[in-house]
């Protein structure tokens, strides 16, 4: 599984060029039939869902998670009768959906984790103050880490949201506009159609939306803090209609993985911890060059 995620996430020239292609030729792409992830990886992907669907149908299987969840939108949207043609889905769109928030989310969770206790260590007080909340929502909720659980995490939140700004899931993420649009104050117009580049990596670290950038503060996303910057400036997960599907699925993933790791262990730097850590260039989501060792 882990293989075939970093096949579809690879950090090359190739990958990176095919990316700017979609992004400007798209009907050249689709008219050449260039696919823009790896044809190995995608069959995987696409045969491991379809044959869980198919086993679960013959098998009368009903399961509380994202699966099932799928194969009722499926029922609704690929299989419904009566849908009009602008209505229907079909399985390719499902199972597609899947392998983003499979897959996907796979890869950018880790990162984001492995960021984040690479700061924790770096940053006892905060590992400490986080550990506490850890602790007292555990007492609260009789040790059931369940959903009325994630949601008493505040600054377990905070912590994650500064994680995501410092390091930004991937340096740029790519829209395409909808209607004409004159920036505010400027002359510059956007055309409905224009591709759209929006340097994420670049507004997390700019130091008019947060001052001092580097440091790992995650005051900064405090209900207070937060109310004082303008929209659009914190785009780990997209932003409007599109916004990243996976996004509560990443967000529960990453709470559950804190509280499991700091209700029984301190992280610390070792003499092998990069200080600073050494990011990789390259397309794709952002990941530490030589790995983190704590």
């Amino acid at each position: 599984f882990r293989r075939y995620v970093k096949m579809m996430f690879q950090n090359t020239p190739r990958q990176l060029i095919l990316q700017v292609l979609a992004m400007i030729f798209p009907r050249v792409m689709k008219l050449l039939k260039i696919k823009l992830f790896s044809e190995e990886a995608t069959n995987f992907f696409y045969d491991v869902f379809a044959d869980v669907i198919k086993y679960r149908e013959e098998h009368n299987v009903v399961r509380n998670d994202l699966t099932q969840t799928l194969m009722e939108a499926r029922k609704e949207l690929v299989l419904k009768e009566n849908s009009t043609i602008e209505e229907k889905y079909t399985d390719a769109d499902i199972i597609g959906n899947a392998i983003l928030l499979f897959a996907a989310g796979s890869e950018t969770v880790s990162s984001t984790l492995s960021f984040c206790l690479y700061e924790l260590a770096l940053n006892k007080e905060i590992q400490d103050k986080l550990r506490a909340e850890i602790w007292s929502a555990k007492a609260k909720h009789d040790g059931q880490l369940n959903n009325d659980y994630l949601m008493d995490l505040h600054y377990t939140n905070m912590v994650l949201e500064e994680t995501a700004r410092k390091y930004s899931t991937a340096f740029s993420i790519l829209r395409k506009a909808t209607k004409t649009y004159t920036l505010p104050d400027e002359s510059f117009v956007i055309q409905k159609g224009q591709q759209i580049i929006i340097p994420m990596f670049s507004i997390h670290r700019d130091p008019k939306y947060y001052p001092d950038p580097m440091r790992f503060d995650p005051e900064r996303f405090s209900t207070e803090q937060k109310s004082q910057r303008p929209n659009g400036t914190y785009l780990p997960f997209g932003d409007g209609p599109r916004l990243c599907i996976g996004k509560r699925f990443a967000e529960s993933e990453m709470k559950l993985a804190l509280s499991n790791v700091l209700s029984k262990f301190e992280v610390l730097p070792c003499e092998q911890t990069e200080i600073p850590v050494d990011i990789r260039s390259g397309s794709g989501p952002i990941t530490p060059k030589n790995g983190i060792v704590l």
